[in-house]
């Protein structure tokens, strides 16, 4: 094995959705020997390429992308899979004396790619023929009861997954979700670096104005209405942002002027969770945060909800400053995860 210049480092380019991030992998891909990997949820499957903002097949061919298109959308694909295929990718590039750069927004695939998958309590026959005899109605509202963290992650009419999280919570005798969060946070199965793209809230959100517009010219509508005609309505693909709206449209909730105001303003709500998860929940996880009170090159963006306490101390890096400072860092032995918040100056 010729094994990589990083030795074991994994570099992870995260933060908002419409923030960047692809092309400042593709870009730190082609500066540091890299190949990427994708850790969107949807991206995976194949045929969602406009709503998912899948990279173009030239800038495939730029730079090597692993775990795009793995599966059909009528496939089951979770994160236990993802754990599995993201584990054997990283080996064999870092094998090759490839940078593995990480893209995505997924924060639960990069958790679980970070420190595992927590193992829940085993199936109880007994109690899970108890809840089968109830609805799904009736299982989703007991779930809320238990476990309301759980809940908001889940599609109503989602069974099985319902299921499974309350019996998990009933089973430990606490919520499931608690306990995966308390079981997972240990040392990191790698050590890596997540830069997380920082924006002014206004200019992100402007940026999601401008993305879904492009989108839906693009053909989001007549890709939502393929997608459906082949898979029906109950795959994951319709949960997800923009397509849940199109398909709203399609079956007579939404009427079409409202289609791309609908999204923009979900995707605003779901950039603004992403914001509140990069603020607050590194440090519950263990990981090191950069730049410090200490370190005077920084900036303080407003990139985050609204009020005290809101705001992200980032690296003012430009592109130069961004390669030559992960160069330097990724050459040493990390024996942890570092997340560097930098700002939109290090896509110019």
């Amino acid at each position: 094995m010729a094994g990589s210049k990083y030795g074991e480092n994994v570099l992870i380019i995260a933060g908002p959705t419409g923030g960047g991030k692809s092309a400042l992998a593709i870009q730190l891909a082609t500066l540091l020997g890299g190949e990427i990997i994708n850790a969107d949820s949807v991206q995976v499957y194949r045929g969602a390429e406009i709503g998912s903002a899948k990279v173009s097949a030239e800038e495939r061919e730029r730079v090597t992308h692993h775990l795009l298109d793995i599966c059909e959308p009528n496939e089951e694909f979770n994160t236990a899979h993802y754990q599995e295929r993201v584990d054997i990718v990283i080996s064999e590039l870092i094998s090759r004396g490839r940078l593995p750069i990480v893209a995505g927004g997924s924060t639960l695939y990069l958790t679980h790619l970070l420190h595992g998958i927590a193992e829940l309590p085993d199936s109880d026959p007994e109690l899970r023929h108890k809840l089968s005899q109830l609805s799904t109605e009736e299982l989703f509202s007991e779930l809320t009861e238990v476990d309301p963290d759980a809940s908001v992650t889940l599609h109503r009419n989602d069974r099985v997954r319902i299921m499974r999280a309350l019996e998990s919570s009933i089973s430990a005798g606490a919520p499931a979700s608690l306990l995966l969060q308390t079981m997972q946070y240990g040392k990191p199965l790698r050590p890596a670096i997540i830069v997380v793209i920082v924006w002014p809230r206004g200019e992100l959100y402007g940026r999601i104005e401008r993305r879904t517009a492009a989108m839906m010219d693009a053909g989001l509508l007549s890709e939502s209405k393929t997608l459906l005609e082949k898979f029906g309505p109950d795959i994951k693909i319709f949960r997800s942002l923009g397509y849940k709206q199109c398909l709203d449209y399609l079956q007579g909730r939404v009427p079409l002027n409202d289609v791309c105001s609908e999204i923009a303003k979900h995707t605003r709500r779901y950039a603004k969770r992403q914001l509140t998860f990069w603020r607050n929940e590194p440090a519950k996880r263990g990981w090191s945060v950069f730049p410090t009170k200490e370190q005077s090159h920084l900036v303080v963006d407003a990139g985050g909800a609204e009020g005290p306490g809101s705001s992200i101390a980032a690296f003012e890096y430009d592109k130069p400053e961004l390669e030559e400072a992960l160069k330097k860092r990724l050459s040493e032995r990390l024996t942890g995860v570092e997340v560097w918040f930098v700002t939109p100056k290090v896509l110019e």
